[in-house]
């Protein structure tokens, strides 16, 4: 990802750990909320996120890979973190050290990590935590039906294993009423049932906000804590990044004059303002934010008004036509891409994706700035 000093990351850590409470508050009885600080929490910074999300009382987390989990260790000796993605394919129990020697807890999505972890495990003086992942039905990661069926018959030989809950991932939370939500809920029911002594954790940040049964033990937001609104059913949540950009030029065009590569765009007017801003898809501002004709554009906003993107959207720079608040602005003034005017979950719907995909491409311009909790 290339960097760009002229671009002005803020990182509100006080939305951050707002919205870890406001989820907290809609748990139901006996429920705690993990933290998902995956993918550098999801582009706005995992050591930073992590501590506020402790602060608020937050003492379990969720990382996707190892490498994730080593820095995670390194900064925060003693608390509780899981790796999703289990071994990233490690077929060996001697590829498994660094977990056992800096206290990391695999999420086990196969039959066969079992029994790796469990032979790791029986080396040593203690028993090994560990995460059950079962597949409900997403078919993604988790052990299938068959796989669960032979961990059940074959689990008095898993005693080196301390495992802490049995987890499962929703595919379709996010539509509350899809018939996969109920789906997905009898076969995690079902296979918790069977595992009577482990807690659960089934629902994601969207599930949280689709039925207290789903809450278990514990929650696994993850999208929510940074501001997404992943749910019609959820509360409104804070956003927590915002993002600016200079102006390096501006022009006066003619009617008919052509804006960037392939000539896409054309000048419907004379006297129509173009300011240039250091942005593009390098950065993470999506090549698909580039103005269509029919589809509508994606929009910044200078000094508060909503000013189109033009052109197709360069490597590191955006055209906007500023007309509308050309006469307060000059070269130099910055223009909000997102922030108190647009979320990240508004400028994603211009581009036909996610909030999700907003987030971790823009959240890793540096340098990031954070305000104190």
């Amino acid at each position: 990802m290339t960097e760009n000093p002229a671009l002005s990351l803020n990182i509100d850590m006080k939305a951050v750990a707002a919205n870890y409470r406001i989820i907290s508050s809609h748990l139901a009885e006996g429920a705690t909320a993990a933290a998902v600080v995956k993918d550098d929490a999801y582009g706005l910074g995992m050591l930073e996120c992590s501590r506020a999300f402790h602060q608020e009382g937050c003492r379990f987390f969720f990382v996707a890979t190892l490498d994730e989990a080593l820095e995670f260790r390194q900064a925060f000796p003693d608390w509780p973190v899981a790796v999703l993605h289990g071994f990233g394919g490690a077929q060996t129990s001697s590829a498994l050290k660094p977990y056992i020697h800096n206290n990391l807890i695999p999420v086990l999505n196969t039959l066969h990590e079992v029994h790796l972890w469990q032979s790791a495990a029986a080396e040593t003086d203690s028993l090994q935590p560990a995460i059950l992942h079962v597949d409900t039905g997403m078919h993604r990661l988790g052990l299938s039906p068959e796989e669960f069926r032979q961990f059940q018959q074959q689990r008095a030989g898993f005693s080196a294993i301390r495992f802490l809950y049995v987890m499962s991932h929703l595919a379709c939370a996010d539509t509350p009423d899809h018939a996969m939500n109920e789906v997905q809920w009898q076969n995690f029911y079902h296979a918790k049932t069977q595992l009577r002594d482990l807690p659960g954790c089934f629902a994601n940040s969207a599930g949280i906000f689709y039925d207290p049964k789903f809450h278990c033990d514990l929650v696994r937001p993850g999208a929510a804590l940074y501001g997404l609104q992943v749910s019609p059913r959820q509360p409104e949540m804070q956003p927590c990044l915002f993002l600016t950009a200079p102006i390096l030029q501006i022009q006066t065009l003619k009617k008919g004059d052509a804006v960037g590569y392939g000539a896409t765009w054309h000048s419907a007017k004379d006297e129509t303002i173009l300011a240039t801003i250091p942005l593009g898809y390098a950065h993470g501002y999506l090549r698909s934010f580039s103005s269509r004709e029919q589809d509508g554009n994606a929009f910044v906003y200078c000094h508060g008004i909503k000013s189109p993107v033009v052109g197709r959207v360069s490597m590191d720079l955006v055209t906007v036509d500023i007309s509308a608040a050309a006469e307060q602005t000059k070269c130099g003034d910055r223009v909000e891409i997102l922030g108190r005017h647009q979320t990240a979950d508004a400028l994603a719907a211009d581009a036909g994706t996610i909030g999700y995909e907003i987030l971790t491409g823009l959240g890793k311009i540096a340098p990031r700035r954070y305000n104190e909790i």
